[in-house]
């Protein structure tokens, strides 16, 4: 088993991967206690700017609520505060764990032409496009 071990750690993926889970569980402390009173906390928390000022929706907005549900294991309020969250949360762990896969610009470009997109869509006032809009907005 440890020979298992020793040969896995030596490859350089799998060094990442665990780091990443080592940072994961240390912040993983400070966020569900922020978590916790978050229901309390929520008036205090500033507004998004692109709503305040420009009333439109970003692509961001809704990430804080996000957090929250997956927090709190509630997938589907996940996705009906900002759908891109688990994209772009994948897409974080792949960058930690295999950077070599995102050397290529094209990855970038189309990940922001992904989010341009989302984000003229979510701003359209007709009926299946409402349902990108953050929830509680």
């Amino acid at each position: 088993m440890m020979r298992v071990f020793s040969t896995l750690w030596k490859q350089r993926c799998f060094r990442r991967f665990v780091i990443l889970l080592a940072v994961v569980a240390v912040a993983a402390i400070p966020l569900k206690v922020f978590f916790s009173y978050f229901k309390q906390l929520m008036p205090y928390l500033p507004k998004c700017p692109s709503v305040f000022f420009l009333k439109v929706h970003c692509p961001g907005c809704g990430s804080v609520r996000a957090m929250y549900c997956l927090f709190r294991g509630d997938i589907r309020g996940v996705f009906a505060n900002n759908i891109m969250l688990p994209l772009t949360l994948f897409l974080f762990v792949v960058l930690v764990v295999k950077p070599d896969f995102c050397r290529h610009y094209k990855f970038f470009a189309v990940y922001v032409a992904v989010l341009i997109v989302f984000a003229v869509l979510r701003n359209l006032p007709w009926y299946p496009f409402t349902l990108l809009a953050p929830a509680g907005i």
